[in-house]
């Protein structure tokens, strides 16, 4: 059983026109989540923007927000629209009233105890960014921007933007935990809170391609390492309601 004192939070998602295939599914693991969001907030590739509306009852009760980035180029690489897309996020995240914010990315299916376990975690280790692994390629455990929930103090000090280092792109994820990272001391000081902390609290599927089936968590680790957590610093609406932005 979850706390019954937990703080609110919302859902805050960018959706890539090339991860369609799974925003249905996406979607209906979300509705089962056992600790419901206020809100569910997307930013989608604007090509796309009707195909998501057309599956907003997926989520049955629950608010969709859809915000619409603008982009000086419809053309621009999935780099420049993921980074745009959670910047508007991270933006709109700012200006509401809410205190946390579960970042899923769309081909990330989580199960129901998700956010009440990251939320726990969070509430103990007094972080501003709790970071869930999930299934990268090659068979590794990744712990990026796709799976992690923030205090609104960790958007308040991180920023996502691409930087470069001799042609090599640094990502946008990257630069937002090195921010956090880096201003750890004043965040302590300031607001009595740590940075980043890091484990597998809970297991998740990532459904990288659409011909592919999803991959769970616990096919990288091992049924042995399930729900171990692995901490370390690193880093009830009564209608259905629908707005885009």
């Amino acid at each position: 059983m979850f706390r019954r004192n937990l703080p609110k939070y919302v859902v805050l998602t960018p959706i890539g026109a090339h991860k369609l295939y799974a925003l249905e599914e996406f979607f209906k693991h979300i509705a089962r989540f056992n600790y419901k969001p206020e809100m569910v907030v997307v930013a989608p590739d604007p090509e796309i923007l009707y195909d998501v509306l057309d599956l907003s009852d997926v989520l049955g009760e629950l608010t969709l927000l859809v915000l619409l980035a603008e982009y000086p180029n419809v053309y621009h690489s999935h780099l420049a629209r993921i980074t745009k897309a959670r910047e508007t996020l991270r933006e709109w995240f700012l200006k509401s009233n809410y205190e946390y914010a579960l970042w899923l990315d769309s081909d990330i299916l989580a199960p129901p105890e998700l956010p009440e376990k990251l939320l726990e975690v969070a509430l103990e280790t007094k972080a501003v960014v709790v970071r869930n692994g999930y299934p990268g390629r090659s068979g590794v455990i990744w712990h990026g921007s796709a799976c992690m929930l923030t205090h609104r103090y960790a958007c308040e000090v991180g920023r996502f933007i691409v930087t470069s280092i001799n042609g090599m792109n640094i990502s946008e994820d990257y630069n937002f935990f090195s921010l956090i990272k880096g201003a750890e001391p004043i965040i302590k000081h300031k607001v009595k809170m740590n940075a980043i902390v890091t484990g597998n609290f809970v297991p998740v599927k990532h459904w990288m391609r659409k011909e592919e089936k999803p991959v769970d968590t616990r096919d990288i680790l091992g049924k042995e390492n399930e729900n171990k957590g692995n901490i370390r610093e690193g880093g009830n609406t009564s209608s259905k309601r629908l707005r885009v932005q």
